[in-house]
């Protein structure tokens, strides 16, 4: 599946660039992504060969995406070797076109990120995105079948609004599987060895485990 429309509704036509304003062309290579210039300060993704701004997450998104780093971080600490990152460009090779995309939190090996080199090439060992509206058809859809096709061991939407958690694995060119929730909520993590769930307590959130 590829991006039915040329542009996300949320992606512009035109963008400043410190070359100046530039019309953002319907399809781009790698080569012509990365040599364009856009703001660092902005979320652009190249999706099937097909650029995608997403707008600022707002301010639950972002404590839920701490809330997850903060645990998942916990987790790597007792892995050996393995580095918790958030909000790094990672390249996935495509057919036709690679992917160049940039999830909410991702854990990678810890060699493959001290160099520095951006965007990274590796194969996450975990990827979490956290669900907004204007993304979030996205990281159901397409980014979900990227990271299966790339063979992305396991991979989390977290939903802020809801506090659920979908837990995804056994990545193959068809899909994942999905893990399922027992009458509490809790969702078992292949990654972490326990089941867990998000609790959500206003603008808090905490991850429980048992």
């Amino acid at each position: 599946m590829r991006l039915s429309l040329p542009y996300a509704p949320e992606t512009p036509d035109f963008v400043d660039t410190p070359q100046g304003r530039k019309a953002v062309p319907e399809r781009m290579t790698v080569r012509e992504f990365l040599d364009f210039g856009f703001e660092e300060k902005q979320h652009w993704e190249l999706i099937g060969g097909v650029p995608v701004m997403s707008p600022a997450p707002n301010y639950n998104h972002q404590r839920l995406v701490l809330a997850l780093a903060l645990f998942v971080n916990d987790a790597c600490e007792r892995k050996r070797g393995l580095e918790m990152v958030q909000d790094v460009d990672i390249l996935f090779a495509g057919d036709p076109d690679p992917d160049w995309l940039r999830p909410d939190i991702v854990v990678v090996r810890g060699k493959e990120v001290g160099d520095g080199r951006m965007p990274l090439r590796t194969l996450p060992q975990l990827i979490v995105e956290v669900w907004s509206p204007s993304t979030g058809g996205r990281d159901h859809g397409i980014k979900r079948e990227v990271y299966a096709r790339a063979g992305v061991p396991e991979y989390w939407i977290a939903d802020p609004a809801t506090g659920s958690l979908a837990v995804f694995h056994k990545p193959s060119a068809e899909g994942f599987d999905q893990q399922p929730a027992d009458k509490d909520g809790f969702v078992i993590s292949p990654f972490i060895a326990k089941a867990l769930r998000i609790q959500r307590n206003g603008s808090k959130y905490r991850v429980l485990t048992k």
